[in-house]
């Protein structure tokens, strides 16, 4: 990696992370200070990839680190531009900490994308469906989720 050759951008190994030299984050900020709203979605982009979905302990401990983050990252975004992958891992983020009415809105957003691209019998499409039943089921909106299942 280029950047890293300059010490730049470095990533630690033991904690599976990444820190930018403060003269690269200066600078960011100031070149890209009218964008941003493309640095957030970036950002946020960069947060929800950066991490697997399989639940292990240590995968569990780095997505409740990055709960903060998250949140910072999301509130100048619509829904809408959000990557349909990126929102389903930015979705549990927020599952994980009880947030179930942000995790609504993402899975939401993530199933309709889905179906509109993928369609109704697509694989990611029906995961999507059960993801959002899922979270019906922990607001205590029985009847979405069952309708969710039944079609899933």
């Amino acid at each position: 990696m280029r950047l890293g050759s300059h010490s730049l951008i470095e990533y630690d190994h033991q904690n599976r992370t990444y820190s930018v030299h403060p003269l690269v984050h200066h600078w960011s900020g100031t070149t890209m200070e009218g964008n941003r709203h493309d640095i957030q979605k970036i950002i946020l982009t960069i947060i929800g990839l950066s991490f697997s979905l399989t639940p292990t302990d240590e995968n569990i401990k780095y997505r409740r680190a990055l709960l903060k983050h998250t949140t910072n990252s999301i509130t100048s975004l619509k829904l809408g531009d959000i990557n349909a992958l990126v929102g389903v891992h930015i979705a549990r983020i927020y599952s994980e900490a009880g947030h179930f009415q942000e995790t609504e809105a993402l899975e939401v957003m993530a199933m309709e994308k889905r179906r509109r691209v993928l369609g109704d019998d697509h694989p990611d499409t029906l995961t999507s469906m059960g993801n959002v039943a899922g979270t019906y089921m922990h607001l205590g909106r029985w009847s979405n989720a069952q309708m969710l299942r039944l079609v899933v």
